[in-house]
């Protein structure tokens, strides 16, 4: 019986995993121009999670974004034939967070409340 339980168990976690696996991209539903990417991002707090994702998904060539206040990374996913990764990166150094590649506009730095800016909480 106990055995039974467990597979049972095993089953629905690997189903559960291959579902949330399936959701951020899909060959058959997305299309071949649809791609994934991960960036890092410099930023310090909700708020900018609301800055730097508010930003890109103003756009109609990018589909889902999000940021990990943790990680400092940002999931992307957009269609590579109407959008680069490059300009994804412009766009949120735009806002005020340097990227791996694009340092962030100065403007745009002065501009953000106090608690985003990460070059002054930086130790």
């Amino acid at each position: 019986m106990k055995q039974l339980v467990s597979v049972i168990i095993l089953l629905v976690v690997v189903s559960f995993a291959n579902a949330q696996g399936s959701k951020m991209y899909n060959s058959k539903l997305d299309g071949p121009f649809t791609t994934v990417k991960t960036i890092k991002v410099n930023g310090v707090c909700e708020m900018c999670e609301h800055t730097i994702e508010g930003a890109l998904k103003k756009s109609p060539a990018i589909y889902f974004a999000d940021w990990d206040e943790e990680s400092k990374l940002l999931l992307v996913k957009y269609n590579r034939t109407m959008i680069s990764a490059q300009k994804i990166e412009e766009m949120v150094a735009a806002t005020g967070h340097s990227t791996a590649h694009v340092k962030a506009d100065t403007n745009a730095v002065n501009a953000l409340p106090e608690c985003c800016k990460h070059d002054k909480k930086s130790t």
